[in-house]
């Protein structure tokens, strides 16, 4: 498999204001650098990154939760393209949709978060 290892991560919550009131949200945190070692490119994400996993909006969590073994390392690689900008964000949510794809992730599921992703990542 392209990652050399694990993501090793510690939970930590933050608070975020939304106009008249404030949610507590879980972030994570690697603990160790996590590296992607593709046909041509490789990406070291740096321990210290912050990540949310997938974004998936709760209504949705039952059928794609937010932290899956099998698309886990593929989120945390995908946060780290949007942050890094080392590749444009196409780019980014094309390398998360094959990362999936190597990882096993059935089809549709996949399709439904590259889908996600082109359409409301970034915002």
């Amino acid at each position: 498999m392209p990652f050399k290892s694990k993501a090793h991560v510690v939970p930590f919550v933050v608070e975020k204001k939304f106009l008249w009131w404030t949610r507590r949200v879980t972030r994570w945190r690697l603990t160790q650098d996590l590296v992607y070692e593709g046909n041509s490119q490789t990406f070291r994400i740096p321990a210290g990154f912050e990540t949310d996993f997938a974004s998936v909006p709760t209504a949705f969590q039952a059928i794609i939760p937010k932290r899956d073994p099998r698309y886990s390392e593929a989120a945390v690689l995908h946060d780290w393209l949007y942050a890094s900008k080392e590749v444009s964000r196409k780019d980014a949510d094309g390398i998360f949709r094959r990362v999936m794809r190597e990882y096993g992730v059935p089809r549709w599921k996949r399709n439904s978060m590259y889908y996600a992703v082109r359409i409301f990542g970034g915002l």
